[in-house]
């Protein structure tokens, strides 16, 4: 779900792999210069939502992936002030 998200959002494919997903290296190949600091943001909402949901036996919803996007967006809006 992740990566799908990723590619709507980016307009282009991110390869699954863990270097990318898990640990945010990423390569020029991979991922453009311009979009580097996106998909940090990004990564990291992925993370924290797949945390909230740990344990649960249903799986992580694009809803909830969104939510934590808003919340990180309001907290760099925040940041600015």
């Amino acid at each position: 779900m992740v990566c799908k998200l990723f590619s709507h959002i980016l307009g282009y494919k991110i390869p699954k792999n863990c270097q990318i997903l898990y640990l945010c290296s990423s390569t020029e190949e991979s991922v453009l210069e311009n979009d580097i600091y996106l998909v940090k943001i990004l990564l990291v909402a992925s993370k924290k939502a797949v945390t909230r949901n740990w344990g649960r036996v249903y799986p992580l919803t694009k809803d909830q992936f969104l939510t934590v996007i808003k919340e990180i967006n309001t907290m760099e809006k925040l940041h600015i002030i």
